[in-house]
């Protein structure tokens, strides 16, 4: 209830009158009307004083509150800074990116030596390397292909180029009056999975060559 609400000032007089009728009839005095007011205004000066002790001390106690909730607050630690990233680790991240790719060309090099032994075939088939810094891991792609006057052969291998696991698999054969991607391919593997047509292999092969 507000102080200055005129019930509780009402309620507060009529406390006060009751007041004194308690002291009046403790003590066997009876006081006239002037001195009754005068009594009055003294029980009311004394209950504001208690009021606005009350109102002050309630604030005090508010602000202690506010301010040991705002001390506990900013004790705490918080990850905001480190997650914004600055030019300066920008660019060792991008160092180390251009690192692992360069490693890995190396060791998809290295990988295509052991993995295609025909001379003649190193002069025909490519090789294309990625470095997956989702996996951490360094992938190699091997295409071979084979025209010949009937028929058209193509292979395309996904390989781990360090651990040298394969990863996935497509053969494919040309037919006589067919398009391309009327002819399904002859074997299409995906880790322990099968596949039906290449745009799902090369969809597959996206997923570790270009992450």
């Amino acid at each position: 209830m507000n102080l200055s609400d005129p019930e509780f000032i009402a309620l507060n007089k009529k406390c006060s009158a009751e007041l004194i009728n308690i002291i009046e009839k403790n003590n066997g005095i009876s006081w006239n009307e002037d001195t009754k007011i005068k009594a009055r205004i003294i029980l009311d000066k004394r209950k504001n004083r208690k009021d606005n002790l009350m109102i002050v001390l309630t604030i005090l106690i508010f602000i202690l509150t506010a301010y040991l909730a705002i001390h506990e607050f900013m004790k705490k630690p918080t990850n905001i800074t480190s997650a914004v990233p600055t030019h300066e680790n920008t660019g060792i991240d991008n160092k180390r990116v251009y690192d692992s790719q360069e490693s890995c060309s190396k060791h998809a090099q290295i990988f295509f030596d052991y993995f295609v032994t025909d001379l003649q075939a190193k002069q025909t088939d490519e090789f294309s390397s990625h470095f997956n810094t989702k996996l951490n891991k360094c992938f190699v792609l091997v295409k071979h292909g084979i025209i010949d006057v009937n028929k058209d052969i193509y292979t395309e291998n996904l390989y781990d180029a360090i651990e040298k696991k394969t990863y996935g698999s497509l053969a494919w054969k040309s037919q006589n009056g067919k398009k391309h991607w009327e002819v399904k391919p002859l074997l299409c593997e995906m880790r322990d999975q099968y596949c039906n047509s290449r745009n799902e292999f090369d969809a597959f092969v996206r997923s570790y060559m270009e992450e």
